[in-house]
């Protein structure tokens, strides 16, 4: 009913959506905005996900050959970037939790995809930050992603004891030094040998995730596995 009296806008443009276009992009954003959505398309990393130019079959990115992530797999919906963007940082800073119900649905391809979890995971947030946030916005994408696995959501196993500056603009090596210690897992216990689905809304150098996944493991956990909603990295050569 609320729908109907009060339409959604476009998250990018602020364009009235359309009570017809329902599903998809379209519950997030309009026509034009969301044909300038680009999907993360193969060939990509078979680790990470990185995508990369041309054509050809799935490999491993230098990255993942020199450095192999504690993750079994990570992949991404989307590309960073253009209308999705600005959709993202709308739903992440600006006080907008009502779009974690379209945005999670855009992750029930990969929650399909991905390996039967025995519990879905949230990266955590520290709690002065979701004191000021009002909400962790990876743990609301998550409940969408636990629904359609079947999945328990468990955003008690993980928790983020340091407070880090923010990892705009830094290297993957410079992220995993501000990350070290950054998490830990004191929900481990019930959980060993676990198979986790860890899911982010955007990776960027995977440090993040890198980081998450190896506290994770060095607790008990069994194996854990990515989807996020959007790479931010440019595509491999």
């Amino acid at each position: 009913m609320a729908d109907l009296l009060w339409p959604g806008r476009c998250a990018s443009c602020r364009t009235p959506l359309s009570h017809a276009s329902d599903r998809g992009l379209l519950r997030v954003l309009c026509p034009l905005c969301a044909d300038a959505v680009l999907e993360v398309e193969p060939p990509a990393c078979s680790r990470c996900g990185l995508p990369f130019a041309g054509a050809g079959a799935d490999h491993l990115c230098a990255a993942c050959l020199a450095d192999p992530p504690e993750f079994v797999r990570a992949r991404a919906r989307f590309l960073w970037g253009g209308p999705l963007a600005d959709a993202v940082v709308r739903f992440k800073y600006r006080d907008c939790p009502h779009l974690a119900g379209p945005l999670g649905a855009l992750l029930e391809p990969l929650a399909f995809a991905a390996a039967k979890p025995d519990l879905v995971v949230p990266v955590p947030l520290h709690p002065r930050r979701l004191r000021s946030r009002g909400y962790n916005q990876s743990a609301l994408l998550a409940r969408r992603v636990a629904k359609v696995a079947h999945a328990p959501l468990v955003t008690s196993l993980m928790a983020r004891v340091l407070d880090t500056p923010r990892q705009a603009g830094l290297s993957r090596k410079d992220r995993m030094w501000n990350l070290t210690d950054a998490f830990a897992v004191p929900g481990a216990r019930r959980w060993q040998g676990a198979r986790v689905l860890l899911v982010d809304d955007v990776v960027t150098t995977t440090a993040t995730i890198r980081v998450c996944s190896a506290a994770l493991l060095a607790a008990g956990i069994g194996e854990v596995e990515v989807v996020s909603l959007v790479r931010a990295a440019g595509r491999a050569g």
